[in-house]
């Protein structure tokens, strides 16, 4: 399996979106989704597009193995810690493999993707739960997004579009 990193580095772009400097943003001011309070010794104003790609790909992909994963799961974790930070998707993959897989012992829902989680999400996906796996993920971001909606109601219709969008992209 080799996910497309490309792919999914356009899907974020299209919904981040270039230089916002909102005070509704709790990131603060952003730049292709790459904010000053989680960079702040990059100058968000002056990111280019490549170097925003590279930020995504070295923080991101490389470290969720996005280049092991099925090209649906990658990119539902990719954008989601993109979106909800890599923590949270992590504990949300964890979490759906508790959910579908048969282990003799629980997965510790921690954010860490350590060698356990890798190797059971592996496991999982050999034996074709790639898209349940999805499926799982989005239902808790969803939910995530509705526990956040009146401390960020302002962003909660963009959000659920952009979910919609990713299921659409994810295709059948």
């Amino acid at each position: 399996m080799n996910a497309s990193f490309d792919r999914a580095v356009d899907f974020v772009l299209a919904h981040e979106g270039g230089y916002v400097n909102s005070p509704a943003d709790p990131g603060g001011e952003t730049n292709y989704g790459i904010s000053a309070r989680a960079y702040p010794g990059v100058d968000i104003k002056a990111l280019t597009l490549s170097k925003a790609r590279d930020i995504y790909q070295q923080d991101y992909w490389i470290p969720l193995g996005g280049y092991e994963l099925s090209d649906q799961l990658a990119m539902t974790l990719f954008d989601s810690a993109v979106n909800c930070g890599l923590s949270r998707a992590v504990q949300w993959l964890q979490c759906a493999l508790n959910r579908i897989t048969s282990n003799n012992y629980h997965l510790a829902e921690d954010g860490v993707l350590g060698p356990i989680t890798r190797s059971t999400c592996q496991a999982a996906l050999e034996q074709g739960y790639s898209n349940p796996l999805v499926t799982i993920i989005l239902a808790l971001r969803l939910r995530h997004y509705a526990d956040l909606r009146h401390s960020q109601a302002v962003h909660l219709g963009g959000w659920m579009i952009r979910v919609s969008d990713l299921m659409l992209a994810l295709g059948p």
